[in-house]
């Protein structure tokens, strides 16, 4: 699961037109703090991210992760005892452990998730190349989209909702959101 790199990055730039006057060590900083900002406003892990969970006195068959899809888990007891995959069944895109009888224990769980390759092709590296494009291509002058202007008796209004800054809020909110924390009613 690759993210995009600085050469795919040039490559695109250049077959949209956008020019630039940044060396590579510049468009690579720029690409991780974008990526860095991606995972801060949507806390979708794009990049392979371990976790722990410590559940002290569990009981029950079946554990929600915190952060998922799971990619793998890397330990998981109970009590003193290390369970194996015939003890558990994992769903690795809602984060759920399914185990096969009832425990009640200390439960100690290790994983690592991220998003799937899929998505990172064809959802996450889209976005980070739409906001360096935006970026590289915006007035950062001027902070906001003009939606009307008036001089004397003319008056002019853009439809603003379409602008490539509030597509990529759009799409930004839609990947928060469909990784976002369950609720759950007690």
């Amino acid at each position: 699961m690759t993210l995009i790199d600085v050469e795919t990055l040039k490559q695109q730039l250049a077959l949209e037109g956008v020019s630039y006057d940044l060396d590579d060590s510049q468009l690579e900083l720029l690409l991780n703090n974008i990526q860095k900002e991606l995972v801060g406003y949507t806390n979708v892990p794009i990049s392979p991210t371990n976790h722990k969970r410590i559940i002290r006195n569990f009981h029950g068959d079946l554990c929600e992760l915190e952060y998922y899809p799971v990619r793998q888990i890397t330990s998981l007891k109970i009590g003193s005892r290390e369970l194996t995959t015939d003890d558990y069944v994992l769903d690795e895109e809602l984060g759920i452990l399914y185990f096969n009888s009832h425990l009640h224990d200390m439960l100690v769980i290790e994983y690592c998730c991220q998003i799937s390759e899929d998505m990172i092709n064809n959802v996450v590296n889209p976005l980070i190349f739409d906001i360096i494009k935006y970026r590289l291509t915006t007035n950062f002058s001027n902070d906001g989209a003009v939606s009307s202007m008036k001089e004397g008796d003319v008056s002019v209004n853009y439809d603003t909702n379409s602008s490539l800054g509030n597509l990529i809020q759009g799409r930004i909110k839609d990947l928060k959101n469909y990784y976002s924390i369950r609720i759950r009613m007690v």
